[in-house]
């Protein structure tokens, strides 16, 4: 009973840790084209803008544009990380035809947004649909809020984020029809307010008390034998 005690103090934790981490870099690289989707989707590089996060496609008398959002995001060094959102405050939704959006990796990108920032992203494919892993559960524009949105990363950004505790974790946000290389039919895209800025809501593995013990019974009582007394 007394070792049980011990061993149920043992494992009892504290409550998880929960952090706040706000994007420290956020923007946007965009393509157009005025002859066909392809040359938009597929290009090298892009015209960049710093300071907000949009993604999504359009075509718009005569024109193919595609937008990819850009954030990046310190993470402190800490225990492990077992979840986390995305947030990100609605601004504009031109969304006529909703979509999905999905997030992928983007370390290429780092240390600023610039216009070769386009292609930079993992799985980028000229051509055919990107492969790089989506790093986010299905969130659509349907869902769209003037208010906070949230996107919860899935396993896969999960383990991203714990591969960049005490780093910066770099993330892409692409429409699902860019990734699958599907040419818009209208306004399709939507964008976020640069402030309050994106953050992530992680929450972290809950830290064990140090509590020392031992398994091995301490006897309530001497069972050892008492020698009997011998007078000399």
């Amino acid at each position: 009973m007394l070792n049980a005690l011990l061993l149920a103090l043992m494992l009892t934790a504290q409550p998880a840790n929960a952090d706040n981490v706000t994007a420290s870099v956020q923007g946007i690289v965009d393509n157009f084209s005025f002859s066909s989707y392809l040359p938009a989707r597929d290009a090298n590089g892009g015209f960049a803008a710093s300071g907000y996060v949009s993604m999504g496609q359009q075509y718009a008398e005569t024109a193919y544009q595609v937008k990819r959002g850009f954030l990046a995001f310190p993470i402190p060094a800490g225990e492990r990380i077992v979840s986390c959102s995305l947030f990100l405050n609605g601004w504009v939704d031109s969304s006529a035809t909703d979509f999905a959006v999905d997030i992928v990796g983007a370390n290429l990108a780092r240390p600023t947004i610039t216009t070769a920032d386009y292609s930079r992203f993992n799985g980028r494919t000229v051509g055919s649909a990107h492969t790089g892993t989506v790093l986010n559960n299905t969130w659509n524009s349907s869902s769209y809020s003037a208010d906070w949105n949230t996107i919860t990363l899935n396993a896969a950004g999960i383990d991203s984020l714990n591969a960049a505790i005490g780093d910066t974790l770099w993330i892409a946000l692409l429409s699902h029809k860019d990734y699958t290389a599907s040419a818009p039919t209208g306004y399709e895209y939507i964008a976020f307010v640069p402030s309050p800025a994106p953050y992530l809501s992680i929450t972290r593995l809950p830290v064990s008390r140090n509590i020392p013990y031992s398994l091995t019974p301490t006897p309530l009582y001497d069972k050892s034998p008492v020698p009997l007394y011998r007078g000399y």
